[in-house]
């Protein structure tokens, strides 16, 4: 599914049914400027038909305002809405080739997810450094009994081979993470250029 498509969608739902998990994908960074670039349509569309409403048409068959200034300042909005609109769309599309060439699929359609992914692998990483603390802690109240140091602990073969145990454990989460930062940096990347 397209990313465009999917947040359509998971906004008319949001709207319609009203159910948290929905309006909270639908206020994910990812999704929700395709709610704000149909809201800025549906914005344009009423001002654009406003105008009809500042004129009058003389014999002629010409569109006089009523209040010049007042029909500028409309018209000056709807050239600065109109060229936001023109620029988000571009973004947007960006946005959308950008999802589609990291192959992200439909249940990854959310930074606020990719976070919590990126969050869950730290805790993974810090939960293995404390279980190798905790299975070292034998050996380090030892060497401080024999009035060893941090030295002396470190070099203890059983220690260098827990160190090494750890970091083989560790480093494919590191990498996890450095796939999912760089996922997330090239998405806000895009995001940034949006308009309002």
């Amino acid at each position: 599914m397209k990313l465009s498509d999917y947040a359509r969608d998971i906004t008319k739902k949001a709207d319609c049914e009203g159910y948290a998990t929905d309006k909270s994908r639908a206020s994910d960074p990812l999704i929700k400027p395709f709610a704000d670039c149909d809201s800025q349509k549906t914005r344009l569309k009423a001002l654009q038909e406003s105008t009809i409403g500042l004129c009058w048409i003389d014999a002629k068959g010409k569109a006089i305002p009523y209040d010049a200034r007042e029909f500028a300042r409309v018209q000056a909005e709807i050239q600065r809405l109109q060229s936001v609109i023109d620029h988000n769309a571009a973004v947007l599309t960006e946005l959308e080739d950008k999802v589609r060439n990291l192959e992200l699929s439909d249940d990854q359609f959310s930074i606020a997810r990719m976070y919590g992914e990126e969050s869950k692998i730290l805790e993974r990483i810090t939960q293995i450094k404390a279980e190798q603390e905790e299975a070292l802690a034998q050996k380090w109240h030892s060497v401080i009994n024999i009035g060893g140091n941090r030295a002396m602990f470190e070099d203890l073969p059983e220690v260098k081979a827990a160190r090494q145990k750890t970091a083989e454990l560790i480093e494919p989460l590191e990498a996890e993470i450095a796939v999912l930062d760089g996922k997330i940096l090239g998405l806000e990347f895009i995001l940034r250029k949006l308009k309002r």
